[in-house]
């Protein structure tokens, strides 16, 4: 299982609802997280490896949505035609047989979605 640190005021923000955070420790136990504890004002969660969109506060938040019944079913993003190439070399097919890449534009990366992301990987 995978070891995800949930903190408190982020999920609130992504999530649109006030909850308490015993709330929160709560109805996440019921998503398919195990408790680990909570310290400081950050969750933390043993997630099942059935469960990889939950590994990270952004996925939580997102699940959290939609088991609440705040937003349901998947986002929907405008996709268009590639501008830029992705080159993928090479020598590297033997341990990257598969490789993808997007450009997002119009997204504010602060801080703490940054460290998400790098954490996520």
């Amino acid at each position: 299982m995978t070891n995800v640190d949930v903190p408190y005021d982020d999920l609130v923000d992504l999530l649109g609802k006030r909850l308490t955070l015993e709330e929160c420790f709560d109805r996440i136990l019921f998503m398919g997280a195990g408790p680990e504890g909570v310290q400081d004002d950050v969750m933390t969660f043993d997630v099942f490896p059935n469960r990889p969109d939950l590994y990270s506060v952004e996925g939580i938040a997102r699940g959290l949505r939609g088991f609440l019944g705040l937003e349901m079913g998947l986002p929907s993003y405008e996709v268009r035609p590639a501008t830029v190439d992705f080159i993928v070399h090479g020598n590297v097919v033997d341990v990257r047989p598969f490789a993808l890449g997007g450009v997002v534009r119009g997204l504010e990366l602060e801080e703490p979605l940054l460290r998400s992301l790098v954490e996520l990987q």
